[in-house]
Formats: structure tokens, C-alpha cells, sequence
């Protein structure tokens, strides 16, 4: 299932997996897993984020599945490397939103603190 990367206005990055829009309106999409890049965690941006996956500084804010996006307020879609992203796309999300990587080296965490 495609990943992608979404820049959008105010600042706010999101990354997830589209599935298609129940209205099949054209200026939203629905993600059925999203989340929200609140640290890329990477040396040379997006485009790292994108090709080689969440990294050890990565940090994912989990959003509720099927999150609807206007893309009125997207200005960049970037597509991400699949396997890449794979492991991210398997994990499960518990209760309390946090979510680890097997090697501990991704973590989401909703919480401020």
C-alpha cells in the first residue's frame, strides 16, 4: 500500500497510507494510517525521510485511522519508499498512542512530556 509524505500549510507534515475518498471528492484524501511528523530525525530532510524511512530522531505524532485531509491546504505530496516504511506501516498502536519499533530506534508518542 503507497505511503506518502504530506507538506502542509502552517507548517504541519503528515505521513500516511491513502485509500480512496468515500465521496470521491478530488480535493480530499483519506488516510488510513496517519501520523503526524513532529521531528523528522534526519541530515538532509524530507526527501531522506521519505527514501529510508523513520529514523532514530524520527518522531510520529499517531493521528485516528481514517484521518481526512483537504488538499486545499496541501502544498507537497512526496511519495515514500515502501519498504522503507514497512515496518512502520505493521505496528500496531497501543491504547495510551505509543508505539515502538522492534529495535526501539522509532518512537510515537502523543504526550508533551
Amino acid at each position: 500500500m503507497a505511503i506518502n509524505i504530506y507538506v502542509c500549510d502552517r507548517g504541519f507534515v503528515l505521513v500516511g497510507q491513502p485509500v480512496p475518498d468515500r465521496d470521491s471528492n478530488p480535493l480530499w484524501v483519506t488516510l488510513e494510517r496517519c501520523a503526524v511528523v513532529r521531528q523528522w530525525g534526519t541530515t538532509t530532510g524530507l526527501g531522506q525521510l521519505a527514501s529510508e524511512g523513520p529514523q532514530s530522531g524520527t518522531k510520529l505524532d499517531s493521528e485516528p485511522a481514517f484521518t481526512r485531509l483537504n488538499l486545499d491546504y496541501c502544498l507537497r505530496v512526496i511519495p515514500c519508499d515502501e519498504e522503507a516504511w514497512k515496518s512502520w506501516s505493521n505496528e500496531k498502536t497501543s491504547a495510551s498512542g505509543r508505539t515502538r519499533k522492534r529495535s526501539g530506534a522509532l518512537t510515537t508518542d502523543n504526550s508533551d512530556g
